[in-house]
């Protein structure tokens, strides 16, 4: 199945958080206990299968520097979860730094109703550790 991701994530791109999404600067970022939350393994698993909208949520310079295979960018400064378009078919899963911005988008996801919508455990750091690829 073939997704048109520029223009799903065109629609994501409105303006809606602010410039800077930090924890320290903002404080509704804070990591949540959230059951979406799914290990590398997992992720690398359904990016094998083609299961999977990997949406990078760090800042253009960081997705530079260093991504996972296949994410996509959509820094988390200009996400808007009412237009955030859900794909059928695939688990959207969500990637920050350390993991603590990506669960509490995802779980603010689901109580919206999203379906199928996780979270990077340790985002980044956890990938790097468990000694996965990244493009760079």
């Amino acid at each position: 199945m073939e997704i048109p991701f520029a223009e799903v994530l065109e629609t994501a791109m409105e303006p809606h958080y602010g410039s800077d999404c930090s924890e320290q600067n903002n404080p509704a970022l804070k990591m949540s206990n959230v059951s979406s939350d799914v290990s590398s393994n997992q992720v690398l698993d359904w990016l094998n299968t083609g299961e999977i909208f990997l949406v990078d949520l760090r800042s253009p310079e960081d997705f530079e520097q260093s991504r996972i295979a296949g994410s996509f960018l959509l820094p988390r400064s200009r996400l808007d979860l009412a237009s955030f378009p859900k794909v059928p078919g695939l688990r959207t899963v969500f990637v920050c730094d350390q993991g603590s911005v990506a669960p509490k988008l995802a779980d603010d996801m689901a109580n919206a109703g999203t379906e199928n919508v996780y979270a990077l455990k340790g985002g980044l750091n956890a990938w790097r550790a468990a000694g996965f690829e990244l493009d760079e």
